[in-house]
């Protein structure tokens, strides 16, 4: 029977480690990016359990069902395939204790694929395994030891009330601290279900969180997306949806008699404007005479009522999200692969990038750092549109020769095409750093090498 084997050292002890696992978004967290996986149905834990999951992989989708048996708790658990797509599949976590402060996370699969070694081959099992679990082994690490981080503060477990859940950073961030313990309090639009459920409503300026109870901390991530063919109606929601959200979270959690430590509410990098070469900073002036700038100045004044009430307030001004799920990244991807792609008009304009992972980092740290306003979300090393386009390809094995012209992206977006992809800013993450913030992925090239799998990814 083939056997893949990956074992990894980890910054943290055993039990530490066999926590994060036995959380149930732990699975959310360590699927493949470029291979998602949505839960069906899930019952009991990690030791003693079963759980029905669909992958979508090529643009097909497989449905698995997996028991979770013959484990010791604290020590190692087992899941075993009962439908799926492998003729026999048994794989066996386990955390080997190395001394008192750290680890290794050793995974053991021993399967089968349908019609034996030509399956195999066929379907490049080894292979795809390989980039699967080194993935998955060096995300761990990284949230493990964030964790651990957290835990020396003295903060202990939160009780976060969140927005924008389901979008693609509320997704990894709501599981990433759910893997720590912490509790998630969701805003919805519906009659909550539970206490970890909060309704809203901005369009009304209805909001409802006294059956949440106790709240350690707001994140608010919600807004109508600015990546769509910019109207007079569709600007007008965009502004509208930040404003009405924003300002009514801000006031619901200042009236509240026990406020939150904090409140950290998203903006982005484009209140700079177009810059051409400016080094910019939060002590930068916002720019001016342009929709992007308005836009995120309006944002972030709608806070101002946490402000007043005592909350510390951070205004993340986030910028380009990379993460091989969605976004950005999702989008430049299928062109370079087609052999394509290439820079945006010149390709000089800065592009100001974040791993989803640095991203989901920041927020959890700020949580409990000593920062308040407005704080840039982006790597310390800023690069080009071009440079952006060159690193993409090499890291897939493209070319990124042929530039997409000024003429098209006006015809084909409009005013969004001139302000997001021929206008950019090079950022830098000056109060992040200063305050201590350590980024994991800061080179372009490694964190797209561990966001799509490619080789040169290591654990």
């Amino acid at each position: 029977m083939p056997t893949f084997h990956l074992n990894s050292p980890m910054p943290v002890p055993a039990s530490a480690l066999a926590r994060y696992h036995e959380q149930p978004t732990a699975f959310e967290r360590l699927g493949p990016p470029w291979d998602p996986a949505t839960v069906i149905e899930r019952t009991g834990d990690c030791y003693e359990g079963r759980v029905v999951f669909e992958v979508k992989a090529a643009g097909f989708a497989t449905r698995w069902e997996a028991v979770h048996e013959g484990g010791e708790r604290g020590v190692s658990f087992v899941d075993r395939q009962v439908k799926g797509p492998f003729t026999s599949w048994k794989h066996t976590h386990r955390f080997v204790p190395v001394d008192a402060t750290t680890s290794a996370l050793d995974d053991t699969i021993e399967w089968v694929a349908p019609l034996g070694a030509l399956g195999a081959a066929v379907g490049n099992v080894e292979s795809r395994l390989d980039r699967v679990f080194r993935f998955r082994h060096r995300r761990t690490a990284e949230d493990v030891r964030r964790h651990a981080e957290h835990d020396a503060t003295g903060a202990g477990p939160l009780r976060i009330l969140l927005s924008g859940a389901s979008g693609l950073l509320g997704q990894q961030l709501a599981a990433f601290l759910g893997t720590g313990g912490h509790t998630i309090v969701q805003l919805v639009r519906r009659p909550a279900r539970n206490a970890n459920e909060a309704t809203w409503d901005p369009a009304k300026g209805v909001i409802d969180l006294a059956p949440a109870g106790r709240i350690d901390a707001v994140v608010h991530l919600s807004g109508e997306p600015v990546s769509q063919r910019w109207t007079p109606e569709s600007k007008a929601e965009m502004i509208r949806s930040r404003e009405q959200s924003t300002t009514l979270i801000a006031g619901a959690i200042a009236a509240m008699p026990v406020k939150p430590a904090v409140f950290i509410s998203a903006s982005a990098v484009g209140i700079y404007g177009n810059r051409g070469d400016e080094r910019l900073t939060e002590q930068s002036a916002p720019g001016t005479g342009r929709f992007l700038p308005e836009v995120c100045t309006r944002w972030e004044r709608s806070t101002q009522a946490a402000k007043d009430a005592g909350i510390r307030t951070v205004n993340l001004r986030i910028g380009v999200v990379l993460a091989a799920g969605g976004g950005a990244l999702a989008q430049l991807l299928p062109p370079v692969m087609a052999g394509v792609g290439g820079p945006v008009g010149n390709g000089r304009q800065g592009f100001p990038w974040i791993g989803v992972d640095d991203l989901v980092y920041m927020v959890h740290w700020l949580l409990t750092a000593p920062v308040h306003g407005p704080v840039n979300a982006v790597s310390p090393n800023g690069v080009s549109n071009r440079e952006m386009m060159t690193t993409l390809g090499a890291v897939v094995h493209r070319p990124t020769v042929i530039p997409l012209p000024p003429f098209a992206v006006r015809a084909m977006f409009g005013e969004m095409g001139q302000e997001l992809l021929l206008e950019g800013q090079y950022v830098s993450p000056a109060a992040a750093v200063a305050a201590g913030f350590r980024f994991s992925f800061p080179a372009l090239d490694d964190l797209l090498r561990h966001q799509l799998g490619y080789p040169g990814t290591s654990p």
